[in-house]
């Protein structure tokens, strides 16, 4: 307690503390989303496809946030809009083409972080810099923040019919083009907050581990929104304080780790859609729901029936 108490006296500390618990808050928010409209490997697409555009904002506009918050969503929202529309125009369905061009992109990143001379690591790109964590870098985490948890809670009805049933949703008079686009838009947001803090690879992990692990442990909508809103935000606090006592590991790369050790313990785990307790049960649903159902009419017939007695009529 001493040790912790005395890493918490430095400022740098307290701010990645605030980072990371924010980034989480809001990536496990919004990752509910994700992981029920199936798009984590659009997400993961996504904040690849970021990476050109901080690139190029880099080396146009130096290390701006400003620059590189506007590169960024360029870079996502183009990347996605030229998937969508490749995939309207020919043969090839939207996961092709999105793969395509966010390998496409990256590779571009790569190319003009190389060429642009700029004296910073790839593992700050990939990983982020928690501990080194700015005024400017928490406060765009905190308006991006107030800005989609409110939203999305007003839109949650109608974000649900939109996810869960979307020709119903649109018979019902919901723009459920608009929403998705929205949802596409919070999505490259939330990750474009989070890179400071947790980089590239390690957001993806804050917008899907915390949602897919609240899936295998409940049904309902809002507890997986809000329960994975607070899993994300532990998760992402515990990998900042793994982060504190390995002190050579980075700190978006712990709190994948942490998130990612949560999701498996779960999945072995959980007591209803866990691995164990699939194989404690002792028949599969439906032979169980067939004997609990029958069970009145088998024991119907398996008691023995007496017969008549025959008695010689009278004269």
């Amino acid at each position: 307690m001493n040790w912790l108490a005395d890493q918490w006296a430095h400022e740098f500390v307290r701010r990645a503390f605030f980072g990371a618990g924010l980034a989480g808050l809001l990536c496990g928010f919004i990752g509910a989303w994700v992981v029920l409209r199936r798009l984590a490997l659009t997400t993961d697409a996504l904040s690849h496809a970021m990476f050109p555009g901080l690139a190029v904002a880099a080396a146009c506009c130096g290390l701006s946030p400003l620059g590189l918050a506007v590169g960024g969503l360029l870079a996502g929202l183009l990347t996605a809009g030229g998937a969508q529309f490749i995939s309207r125009s020919s043969r090839l369905k939207q996961d092709a083409a999105l793969g395509l061009l966010y390998t496409l992109a990256y590779t571009a990143g790569l190319i003009v972080l190389a060429a642009s001379g700029l004296r910073a690591h790839l593992d700050h790109w990939l990983f982020g810099h928690l501990f080194a964590l700015a005024d400017r870098d928490l406060w765009q985490l905190w308006m991006v923040t107030l800005a989609i948890l409110p939203l999305f809670t007003a839109l949650e009805r109608a974000l649900a019919l939109t996810v869960c049933g979307e020709e119903v949703a649109r018979s019902m008079g919901i723009r459920t083009g608009a929403l998705l686009a929205l949802l596409l838009a919070g999505i490259v947001l939330a990750a474009l907050a989070s890179f400071h803090a947790c980089g590239v690879v390690p957001a993806v992990a804050l917008l899907i581990a915390p949602a897919a692990t609240m899936r295998l442990l409940t049904d309902r909508l809002a507890v997986t929104i809000w329960g994975g809103a607070l899993l994300g935000a532990g998760g992402a606090l515990g990998g900042t304080l793994l982060a504190l006592v390995l002190n050579q590991v980075s700190g978006g790369a712990c709190i994948a780790l942490v998130l990612g050790s949560c999701f498996l313990a779960v999945y072995v785990f959980a007591p209803r859609h866990g691995v164990l307790a699939r194989h404690r049960r002792e028949d599969h649903y439906c032979e169980e729901s067939f004997r609990r159902w029958h069970r009145p009419l088998l024991a119907a017939h398996a008691t023995p029936r007496r017969e008549p007695v025959l008695t010689r009529d009278r004269p």
